[in-house]
């Protein structure tokens, strides 16, 4: 089944996501996804919360979107941070995604609570993290351009597009209605430095 690369798209959905998981239930079992490589994110904003002994920063983006990343053992000064600081931050997010059947699962965005977190390439350890899961039904495919256009939750249709040569191939297979599902796993700090962009 198709994959796309969220590269393109990931800050956008996954802020969508977030929006949309207020008053969501969990949605279980996201085993057996394709796992696809850490994607490496910047944001920018004010820190609203710390919590020190775990190492966790969140931040509010001018838009009023809320971002809360782990600080990893490599970030220099975090230490020196406080709330109210504007801060510009590079993190990782590990990604999976599959393309599940129409009917298969309720659309929407659903926090996963007291996952284990994946390795990021680089980062040593394991450690428990909050998932974010995406079903996203499918309102068009388009072979020729290899895209596939989504109803994203709490947003506009979102157009991504499929890179991966085998991931094009399975595109003519896959049909409107069908569901992408696209689980972020906590955000991953690995450089927190003053200012805006």
């Amino acid at each position: 089944m198709p994959v796309c690369r969220p590269l393109p798209f990931a800050a956008a959905l996954l802020a969508a996501a977030l929006a949309a998981c207020a008053g969501r239930v969990p949605l279980p079992d996201t085993e057996g996804m394709e796992q696809i490589e850490a994607t490496r994110l910047t944001a920018s904003g004010t820190i609203v919360a710390l919590d020190a002994a775990r190492r966790l920063v969140t931040v509010r983006s001018d838009g009023g979107q809320a971002l809360q990343v782990h600080a990893d053992a490599s970030v220099r000064g975090f230490e020196r941070l406080r709330v109210g600081d504007v801060v510009t931050l590079d993190y990782l997010l590990a990604v999976a995604a599959d393309i599940q059947p129409a009917g298969s699962l309720p659309p929407g965005a659903y926090l996963q609570e007291a996952s284990e977190a994946p390795r990021h390439a680089g980062r040593p350890g394991r450690r428990l993290a909050e998932r974010v899961t995406v079903v996203a039904p499918i309102l068009a495919v388009d072979p020729a351009a290899n895209t596939l256009t989504i109803e994203a939750p709490g947003a506009r249709p979102v157009t991504l597009a499929v890179e991966t040569p085998e991931h094009r191939a399975a595109l003519p297979g896959l049909r409107v209605g069908d569901l992408l599902r696209v689980a972020f796993t906590e955000a991953v700090a690995v450089d927190i430095r003053p200012g805006g962009r």
